[in-house]
């Protein structure tokens, strides 16, 4: 993608014109560009959307909540596990690796 296409100009979408648009690729590339509250939006709708790489995103933020004792502990978790398998269902491997680590076996099929 061009500098163009993030920038505008051309006549092509820029990437915050494509992520509004609901484009599950420029959502999660507007995410990274972002700090960490805006970018949990994007990365949201992404994941969404299927998204794998935005869905291991969500459950790392759920994860941080739950390490650092914000907002319902049972819930929180229960976010985490939810996102990384979606996302290790679509074989992520970190996704596998993290839900591992919370003590949870994961094949790939």
């Amino acid at each position: 993608m061009g500098l163009a296409a993030v920038l505008g100009g051309c006549g092509e979408p820029t990437l915050q014109e494509r992520a509004e648009q609901g484009d599950a690729q420029a959502q999660y590339e507007l995410g990274l560009t972002l700090d960490y509250d805006q970018a949990a939006k994007w990365f949201r709708k992404a994941a969404e959307q299927g998204h794998a790489d935005a869905q291991f995103f969500v459950g790392i933020r759920h994860r941080s909540d739950y390490r650092a004792g914000r907002g319902k502990g049972g819930y929180a978790l229960a976010q985490t596990i939810r996102w990384f398998r979606k996302a290790a269902e679509q074989g992520h491997k970190d996704a596998i690796e993290a839900l591992e680590d919370l003590g949870y076996e994961w094949e790939i099929e």
